[in-house]
């Protein structure tokens, strides 16, 4: 609220990422993010809030909550490895080893493919953006075997107006990227998508950018015309802005400077922007 008052402002969001590091205390790192009212049609160019109030299919919806606290809570305990055995999906958050987790499992194998077109119903319309972000995930499996559909049916939702499906939307297409290098990713959405508000945002699209520069340089052109949210991004003390900023620099220039030599990228980037 103080922040508000301080300027005119179309958004203002404090970004808190908790890192969990085994055997240590958990990191914090908050970010304070604000976005110019000026700045807000090329800074949030998200489609207007979805309406309908819509019945959960199966009860996937509620099924996926719940696991999706069952892994937070694992996490926070840690007792969740860093990796998983493999994904029954085309994404997944962490998996279903653990024996806790498992449970959830069969519901989402059998009924997903059933209920594909309710589901792709509620990423699209549904007013409550939980649904909307565990139908992500949900479609995941009702997609299985058709990576491409896949990509196509989620990737408008880059735009959605919460943080949290545009996050499982790029989370997801960061999964189709390593697991189906072959399928299209719409790249320009996702280098739109380092200009977004939230830090969450820019983390999941800076990994993006940076596996697709590492696995060819025909989008490198694209990616130049990001170098100043890039410079500003490498500034940051947050890890999750920083670090995909700085491989993205290294993976487009080919050069290895420090990661905190700000005058040499700034340079770099003179000469080629």
């Amino acid at each position: 609220e103080g922040i508000h008052t301080s300027g005119e402002f179309a958004h203002v969001e404090l970004s808190m990422i908790v890192y969990f590091e085994p055997e240590q205390d958990n990191t914090v790192h908050v970010t304070v993010d604000v976005v110019d009212a000026a700045d807000a049609v090329a800074r949030m160019p998200f489609y207007p809030e979805p309406t309908q109030l819509l019945p959960d299919p199966a009860g996937l919806i509620q099924r996926w909550s719940e696991y999706d606290e069952a892994s937070f809570e694992l996490s926070l305990a840690g007792e969740l490895q860093s990796g998983f055995e493999q994904c029954p999906a085309l994404a997944c958050t962490v998996g279903f080893d653990h024996p806790e987790l498992r449970q959830f499992l069969p519901a989402f194998e059998a009924d997903a493919v059933r209920q594909r077109d309710a589901l792709l119903q509620i990423l699209r319309e549904s007013r409550n953006e939980l649904d909307r972000g565990n139908a992500v995930y949900l479609l995941a499996f009702a997609f299985a075997d058709d990576p491409t559909g896949y990509v196509r049916a989620i990737a408008p939702a880059i735009r959605d107006p919460s943080s949290l499906v545009r996050n499982n939307v790029m989370r997801t297409l960061g999964d189709i990227r390593y697991t189906h290098p072959e399928v299209e990713l719409p790249v320009e959405l996702i280098i739109e998508a380092l200009h977004y508000p939230s830090a969450t945002d820019r983390n999941k699209a800076g990994w993006l950018v940076a596996g697709l520069a590492r696995n060819s340089d025909r989008h490198h052109e694209q990616i130049l015309e990001a170098l100043p949210v890039l410079l500003d991004m490498l500034q940051l003390q947050q890890p999750n802005n920083h670090e995909p900023a700085y491989t993205v620099l290294t993976e487009i220039s080919g050069e290895q400077y420090a990661a905190r030599d700000y005058n040499a990228w700034q340079q770099w980037a003179a000469q080629h922007q």
